[in-house]
């Protein structure tokens, strides 16, 4: 894999394992109506040459907070 490769990877699972320790440490917090809580995560990774950018990917993920 190439360096740009391997720099993108650990940053996407950096981002989704930081989303699913916060969605973890809100399963013990139940509200008063008891709704589940939908999240939207957008973020964009953008490849940089020389400090221009040269390559940009945009992620995005809902994922289901609660009951």
């Amino acid at each position: 894999m190439t360096r740009n490769k391997v720099n993108l990877a650990v940053t996407c699972g950096a981002i989704l394992l930081t989303a699913a320790i916060c969605t973890a440490q809100g399963e013990n917090a139940k509200s008063a109506a008891q709704q589940p809580k939908y999240f939207h995560l957008d973020f964009v990774v953008k490849e940089l040459d020389g400090g221009k950018v040269i390559n940009v990917r945009h992620y995005s993920t809902t994922t289901m907070a609660g009951d």
